[in-house]
């Protein structure tokens, strides 16, 4: 086993054996931040075992080396890479954040917080939030709670600027991960244990970090989440939730009281089955939650005879964007959270050869007027993108000689590469060659056309 992560870990969450069967795995002594161990069991085994991560909340892709930029000019405030016990300060504060992100308590509180009308009153992003089918609060939350968003963390050293600097970009959870980045800082003596202005990690460096990473998710001001719920989760939350020594050190990892199984029945129906994690937990207590800005309707039918371990939920329609189904036993805390796109609830041609995966999608997923730019979000799945013509081409000289050109429902399909400046790729999959010519990109994909994605193969 090796451990990536700054986290400790005493116990795993994990899938198993040849039908993937969920568990958890208590080690007999920790395996520390960043190393490695071999581990034998007596009584299991370990075939095909994998970490199952369903905490999938402030999951954001960290940078925190190889950033420095030049810094020979003394006089202005320099962002550079931070020192190992720097580092191990920003770990330590995010790893909480992490842990209050994907607390069924935290959900409830910055749903509470932003609820009240004298403090949504203070923020203009508040007050003129508008959408009826997701709060503002959970909107801000799955916002700083999507996967893949980079961010980059500096140090500021040589001049004050202020406490901390950030910024970034808002994520997009109409798309299955951030395609956006951003930065934060904070003032190197803060963290310096040498320094007379050292704070550790007291109230105001906790603080400063959430505002400035809130920053870095594009939250600026006037959004109640750097100036506000920053403070309050600081103040109150952390203080409520987490020991001083929880404060001080790295946490080590948790798993969620239960983790969920999806296995596709038909098209757009889902059956979610439950595997508890915690020991003397009921099986008929979970709490389970839709998180969605589609308007879609969801369907749940709890299935006789199965100790309500399992429920079939049928979607209405495919999902435009994703679907976040979170669940959590009755006296447990730290949630599982799934995610469902369009691609999940549909079955889809798949083929494999060549060391990759090349999947069809269904017209039912891509919308008419989607331009060349636009077709280029709807391969969600992890690892895929769109295909070029050379990818194209290998799947129609596999589909030739194994007679499956038949099967397909169209046989013209777009690009991701572009062969002249504002033009792609149209192929058309005829019987006896594949056939290509220029397709403007600004130009909607219209109802004749669809595309394959393309991802390694493993």
């Amino acid at each position: 086993m090796i451990n990536r992560t700054p986290q400790p870990i005493n116990t795993l969450s994990i899938r198993y054996g040849e039908e993937k069967t969920f568990g958890r795995l208590n080690l007999s002594s920790t395996l520390p931040a960043y190393s490695q161990a071999k581990f034998q069991s007596s009584t299991h085994s370990l075939v095909n075992l994998a970490h199952e991560n369903q905490l999938k909340l402030f999951d954001p892709t960290v940078q925190i080396s190889g950033l420095t930029p030049d810094c020979a000019d003394k006089t202005k405030a320099c962002y550079n890479d931070p020192y190992d016990y720097e580092r191990v300060f920003y770990e330590n504060i995010m790893i909480n954040m992490r842990n209050s992100f994907n607390r069924k308590s935290f959900q409830s509180y910055i749903e509470n917080y932003f609820a009240d009308a004298s403090v949504c009153a203070n923020y203009s992003g508040c007050v003129d939030y508008k959408d009826p089918a997701l709060s503002y609060a959970t909107r801000n939350m799955m916002m700083m709670g999507i996967s893949g968003h980079q961010m980059d963390m500096f140090v500021m050293r040589d001049v004050y600027a202020a406490d901390g600097m950030g910024g970034g970009s808002l994520p997009d959870i109409g798309l299955h991960q951030s395609e956006g980045k951003g930065w934060a800082s904070y003032w190197h003596a803060y963290m310096d244990p040498n320094s007379g202005s050292y704070r550790g990690y007291n109230n105001m460096s906790y603080l400063s970090v959430f505002h400035e990473i809130a920053h870095g998710y594009g939250f600026n001001h006037s959004s109640g989440m750097t100036y506000g719920f920053a403070d309050s989760w600081t103040n109150t939350y952390l203080q409520q939730h987490f020991t001083q020594h929880e404060r001080e050190n790295s946490n080590a990892h948790q798993v969620p009281s239960v983790l969920t199984k999806a296995e596709l029945l038909e098209e757009r129906k889902v059956r979610l089955s439950f595997y508890h994690t915690q020991p003397g937990a009921s099986a008929q207590d979970i709490e389970l939650q839709f998180i969605h800005n589609d308007g879609i309707d969801i369907k749940v039918d709890y299935i006789e005879g199965r100790d309500n371990t399992s429920v079939d939920v049928t979607f209405g329609t495919p999902p435009v964007a994703p679907v976040y189904v979170r669940s959590v036993s009755g006296n447990g805390e730290y949630m599982s959270t799934l995610q469902f796109k369009g691609s999940d609830l549909i079955p889809l041609p798949r083929y494999t050869f060549g060391g990759k995966a090349y999947t069809i999608l269904d017209k039912k997923l891509i919308a008419p007027e989607t331009s060349g730019w636009g077709i280029r979000k709807l391969c969600d799945q992890p690892g895929q993108q769109l295909a070029t013509k050379a990818d194209y081409q290998a799947l129609w000289n596999y589909m030739s000689a194994n007679n499956l050109l038949g099967t397909l429902s169209t046989n013209k399909f777009l690009s991701r590469d572009e062969p002249a400046s504002w033009y792609i790729w149209m192929l058309e999959f005829n019987a006896r060659e594949m056939a290509s010519s220029y397709y403007q990109l600004g130009v909607g994909i219209g109802n004749d056309k669809a595309l394959v994605c393309v991802a390694p193969a493993n």
